[in-house]
């Protein structure tokens, strides 16, 4: 995937753990843990032949904003610590369906956690 493509995922709110127990309250119709955990299940693989399976990801932040076509929504960063990657994922929900943009930030790589060959000062 290239920086700045987008991959757009629908879900049904069937998991609606992930949901916020079915609320439709917030920002986007998200609570902003709703829309983190709805980004991690994105990018999270239980398939041994998918390129995200086994992972590290992280959430580095979730702030109000809009997707690209301009709707509210959640702008959830997240690391991937195993390959030093940002995923941006844009969360909202509507009409009982959590909808998902996916892409790979344009900021800087993801530094690697303290000890594990990061830079030293």
């Amino acid at each position: 995937m290239r920086p700045g493509s987008i991959l757009l995922v629908a879900t049904a709110v069937a998991a609606s753990s992930l949901a916020g127990c079915g609320s439709s309250g917030g920002y986007a119709n998200l609570s902003r843990v709703a829309a983190e955990r709805q980004a991690l299940a994105a990018l999270e693989s239980t398939d041994p032949r998918s390129a995200l399976y086994g992972q590290r990801m992280e959430v580095l932040s979730a702030t109000k904003s809009h997707d690209p076509s301009g709707r509210k929504a959640w702008r959830v960063e997240i690391a991937d610590r195993t390959v030093q990657l940002r995923f941006c994922l844009y969360e909202r929900r509507s009409g009982g369906v959590t909808l998902t943009g996916v892409s790979i930030c344009s900021s800087a790589p993801v530094e690697p956690p303290p000890g594990m060959g990061g830079s030293s000062a």
